[in-house]
């Protein structure tokens, strides 16, 4: 990628930015504090020289994208409504580049200003004159940028290729204009090898080390040396951005008070930028489309879709009271030439070609997954927060400047793990391994376990290690390519088509601080009586609830039946109480039964039904539907039953890709702490207990 520099004398600023400033203490500092002493140490890179690469690196991706946004337009591929949309991104990108531009100005003309009155105060006017003359003409860079930024962000279907186009050349020519020689070293270098000799002890270490040790001591860093950000109030500087109370509330999707996201977001010291590196790097991409699990969901598993990801980041940052809304849009993600499984959008999504990464994103709901020859197109979401729009955007080091800035932690880079082929008629010997149950040792041998086995003496004759190969050789299998962050992006890493909108109508925002219910997987529950015709779904409706599956994935659902008047109940309770289960009982008592659907435990409201069932009933109806309102074919999945007891507890599942360790786990303890709590009359907490314990059969 581009080093850019607007002068090219960079050099010289790198080599005049290396000399002492007056000393200014930032706090809280949002660096990793150690690291950071000892990147110093190796003569690292000054970080506003680093800071003008950015720059400049941003303003030409913005300039290149209004390019092929402006070659579109031209070719038609966009019209009317979506070329307005394209044109209108573009426009807003310049703007806040602009913007940010600007204030980087500010900050670096003020720093030349320092070193050369520093060296002014040391007897060197020369020196002083040097970096006065180094300032004024790096400020015409400045102004120029500028100016073609603000051209750019005016532009309208007629002009914006040129603009574009200026833009991205004016860059390019500062950068052909560098000096060939590379930016100036360290000027400390190895030398001969030296005699060894014992080095005489310090009396001390160094003030850096115990100042380290003081910030973790005090909790202002971790022991990692990462330094900790503060939680604080949401600064007023904030206001800025315009955000309301809702891109700070608690919602079902991004719930910020729950222990767990408080927990991480402490753990990550409220920062935004550990953020947003946790969740791209720590959850895995799942290719369906909607909010199915949520932000906790996608916590536990470990893994979710793009909207679940964004709820997660939006929970952490709101918990850190900091604004944060979800976007939508239509995306690209475009490769220079046609790469096979190696393009970004294969790689990302998993698959080895961009049509079949198209396939399996259309398969899992999404409503404009469109394959090209080098190119994968796909309906997105991320996220906006407000954050200081800075050069140090989202580190923490000061509150100037806040706007929206966007965040995607779902878009991940991966390697890929080639796999091992099996041979077509391999398969599990059911037979074999249920004559032969236990291994040499008496142990018994599940029958995955044995399969495992099974699959890892197949592929010792196979390549790439052939005896040496292992189960975890077998699969095409996939790794997040770490990265770190030092500040968060200006841009997505992707071009954006058109934002959509979030209410399904022309016009319509593309920004929300909650999900609209068209936009969340729902499922519907209803109770009916035996139909009296052939149609099972025809008898009469008793209850009928709408979930969101996002509340589901967490928690438990069941469906039980209560008497209907308090006469009714106490004849249940008299009956319930009195058999044996273990005598395989017959229901003979007499009394009226209403469906109650319970979440966690709690009684729910219906949305519709009346009427009432006999406890003695074997035969009433369940039917559930999974449904996105947002696709052309809402309805994703549905099932019925027609042999519903009304004397028994059934728990309800739908699969949200949330079934995990971590979920069975906390299942588990939270049926553990029911069944403590009711030694006495296990019955007490039906609910909790058997309730429970069927939840977590059912994952």
């Amino acid at each position: 990628m581009h080093r850019a520099i607007i002068l090219a004398a960079v050099m010289s600023l790198a080599a005049i930015a290396a000399q002492a400033a007056p000393h200014t203490d930032r706090a809280p500092l949002a660096a990793e504090a150690v690291q950071a002493v000892r990147a110093a140490q190796r003569g690292g890179p000054d970080p506003l020289s680093a800071a003008l690469d950015r720059q400049l690196r941003d303003s030409l991706d913005i300039a290149e994208r209004g390019g092929r946004a402006a070659e579109r337009i031209d070719r038609k591929q966009l019209k009317g409504a979506e070329a307005a949309q394209a044109i209108a991104a573009r426009r807003s990108e310049a703007a806040a580049q602009r913007q940010e531009l600007l204030g980087f100005r500010t900050e670096t003309l003020d720093r030349l200003d320092r070193e050369a009155q520093a060296w002014q105060d040391r007897g060197d006017p020369a020196r002083a004159a040097q970096v006065r003359a180094f300032k004024d003409k790096l400020a015409k860079r400045f102004d120029i940028l500028a100016k073609d930024l603000d051209d750019l962000a005016h532009a309208d279907e007629a002009n914006l290729g040129p603009r574009a186009q200026r833009v991205a050349k004016r860059i390019r020519d500062w950068n052909d204009a560098r000096p060939a020689a590379a930016l100036p070293e360290p000027n400390w270098r190895r030398g001969e090898p030296q005699p060894q000799v014992k080095l005489p002890s310090a009396k001390s270490a160094p003030r850096f080390v115990s100042d380290a040790y003081w910030l973790m001591q005090e909790q202002y860093a971790s022991r990692d040396g990462l330094v900790k950000v503060a939680y604080r109030a949401t600064p007023t500087e904030a206001g800025a951005c315009g955000y309301t109370g809702a891109d700070l509330a608690d919602t079902a999707e991004a719930p910020k008070t729950h222990a767990d996201i408080v927990a991480l977001a402490k753990q990550l010291d409220y920062n935004p930028v550990r953020m947003v590196e946790w969740v791209q790097q720590n959850i895995a991409y799942e290719p369906y489309y909607g909010s199915m699990k949520g932000g906790l969901g996608a916590l536990w598993s470990r893994s979710g879709g793009a909207t679940d990801q964004a709820s997660l980041l939006v929970a952490l940052l709101r918990a850190a009271n900091i604004p944060a809304r979800y976007v939508r849009g239509t995306i690209q993600v475009i490769d220079n030439a046609p790469l096979g499984a190696a393009g970004r959008g294969p790689r990302w999504i998993g698959a080895k070609s961009y049509q079949g990464a198209a396939t399996v994103l259309a398969k899992n709901g999404n409503p404009a997954a469109v394959a090209g020859s080098n190119a994968l197109q796909l309906a997105h979401v991320w996220v906006q927060a407000c954050l200081p729009y800075a050069a140090y955007r989202g580190t923490g080091l000061d509150d100037a400047g806040h706007r929206w800035v966007p965040l995607d932690p779902s878009y991940k880079d991966q390697r890929y793990q080639a796999g091992i082929s099996v041979d077509a008629g391999f398969d599990f010997d059911y037979a074999n391994w249920l004559n032969g149950r236990l291994d040499a040792q008496g142990r018994y041998r599940l029958p995955h376990e044995a399969f495992e086995d099974a699959v890892e003496t197949h592929v010792k004759d196979k390549a790439p290690h052939y005896g040496n190969n292992t189960l975890a050789d077998v699969p095409y299998r996939s790794e997040i390519k770490r990265q770190r962050f030092d500040i968060l992006p200006i841009v997505p890493p992707y071009e954006v088509v058109q934002y959509t909108s979030w209410n399904g109508l022309a016009g319509g925002s593309a920004e929300t601080a909650a999900l609209p219910d068209r936009h969340r997987y729902r499922l519907q529950v209803s109770v009916r009586n035996k139909s009296a015709t052939s149609d099972p779904l025809a008898g009469n409706l008793l209850h009928q609830k709408t979930f969101n599956l996002a509340d589901l994935a967490t928690r438990r659902l069941t469906l039980s039946f209560k008497g209907n008047t308090s006469t009714d109940q106490n004849a249940f309770d008299t009956w319930f109480n009195a058999v044996d289960p273990a005598a395989d009982p017959t229901c003979a008592a007499t009394a009226n039964m209403v469906p109650v659907l319970r979440l966690e435990g709690v009684e729910q409201g219906k949305d519709a039904g009346g009427g009432t069932t006999t406890l003695c009933s074997s035969d009433n109806v369940l039917h559930m539907r999974v449904t996105l309102a947002e696709l052309a074919n809402p309805v994703v999945s549905e099932t019925h039953y027609t042999n519903i007891h009304a004397a028994n507890l059934h728990a309800l599942h739908a699969y949200a890709w949330h079934t995990s360790d971590t979920y069975l786990a906390k299942r588990s303890a939270q049926l553990l702490a029911n069944v403590r709590a009711n030694l006495a009359n296990p019955n007490a907490d039906r609910d909790g207990i058997e309730g429970e314990f069927l939840n977590i059969a059912a994952q």
